[in-house]
C-alpha cells in the first residue's frame, strides 16, 4: 500500500469542524481517504485495531482536537506515544481554544 493510499484521520468532537477539515483537504487536491472519528475513545480504538495489521494501514498522519470530552487530544497524543508503532506517527495537535 503506497503512501497516497494510506488514510489521513481526523479526531474532532465537533462535525461542522471535521466537515470543514476534510473539505479544505479535498480543495487542496489531497487524494487520500479521510477517516474522522468523533472522540479520543475512538480514535484510540482505530489505532489499536490498525497495531495488528501492516504498517502500511496506518494514518498517513493525523488531526487531533486538543479540547475534546472525555479521552482528550492530550490523552490521546500520550497514548500514541506509549505504542512503539506509533511513535513516529505525524500527529498535528489542534485547538479553536483562546486559552
Amino acid at each position: 500500500m503506497s503512501a497516497l493510499i494510506r488514510p489521513i484521520l481526523i479526531v474532532d468532537d465537533d462535525p461542522d469542524e471535521a466537515t470543514l477539515t476534510t473539505r479544505a483537504l479535498a480543495k487542496a487536491g489531497i487524494k487520500n481517504p479521510i477517516v474522522a472519528v468523533p472522540s479520543g475513545e475512538h480514535a484510540i480504538a482505530y489505532l489499536k485495531e490498525r497495531l495488528t495489521a501492516p504498517e502500511t494501514s496506518l494514518p498517513l498522519f493525523i488531526l487531533l482536537d486538543l479540547n475534546m470530552p472525555g479521552a482528550d487530544g492530550f490523552h490521546v497524543l500520550n497514548w500514541i506515544r506509549a505504542q512503539p508503532p506509533l511513535r513516529k506517527l505525524l500527529t498535528v495537535v489542534l485547538s479553536s481554544s483562546t486559552e
